[in-house]
């Protein structure tokens, strides 16, 4: 890499930044809307599902990988346990499917991930009842994992209508306005209602 060439990468990189900086706040606001509207959960908490946050509590360590202080490629938002209901829920967003869309899976070699012309962004709801994931790398994480690539877009682990995990995944950029935003939750709903498992409430009036 010669001088230019560096000079252009870093210009790159400094828009790069304030894209994911736009980026993260949208995908904020979305899940501020859905907190705001559902009835029987709210937004606990998040974490990172590709990588660990690169800090032990008190120091961030140089050793952790840098997709480790990038968290947001694949993060949950989990919105906790309905009591009434005992339907958890949370919203899986993947910011790049060209991981999962290869079967060579390197995290740290970007250039094995699948075309980023080809990959998409997505939005993925999740419910389950008296069933949730425990432990990583089990078969039935494997099984979910394949949501994550542009080659499926539902998860059906329903057991019988009393136990099962559901997800349903929907491109990034159907979420463009409020009123898009409710239409796919209820489009999840309405799936969920042909299956004939409980699922979220949207609030009445909103």
């Amino acid at each position: 890499m010669n001088q230019e060439h560096l000079n252009n990468f870093l210009l790159d990189s400094r828009k790069s930044f304030r894209n994911l900086y736009i980026y993260i706040d949208r995908v904020k606001d979305i899940m501020k809307y859905i907190d705001s509207i559902l009835e029987g959960h709210s937004y606990i908490s998040g974490h990172t599902q590709f990588s660990n946050i690169a800090t032990d509590k008190t120091r961030a360590r140089l050793n952790k990988w840098a997709w480790d202080w990038l968290p947001m490629y694949n993060y949950e938002f989990h919105f906790g346990v309905n009591t009434e209901t005992n339907i958890s829920f949370s919203i899986i967003t993947i910011s790049d499917t060209g991981f999962y869309d290869t079967s060579k899976k390197t995290k740290l070699d970007i250039d094995q991930f699948g075309d980023v012309n080809q990959s998409v962004s997505k939005v993925i709801f999740c419910i389950g009842k008296n069933n949730w994931f425990k432990n990583k790398d089990t078969k039935e994480d494997l099984e979910f994992e394949a949501i994550y690539s542009t080659h499926s877009n539902e998860y059906d682990g329903i057991i019988n209508t009393s136990e099962y995990i559901y997800a349903s995944a929907y491109n990034l950029n159907s979420f463009l306005t409020k009123e898009d935003i409710r239409t796919n939750l209820e489009d999840f709903i309405q799936k969920c209602t042909n299956k004939k498992i409980d699922s979220i409430v949207i609030k009445n009036g909103l």
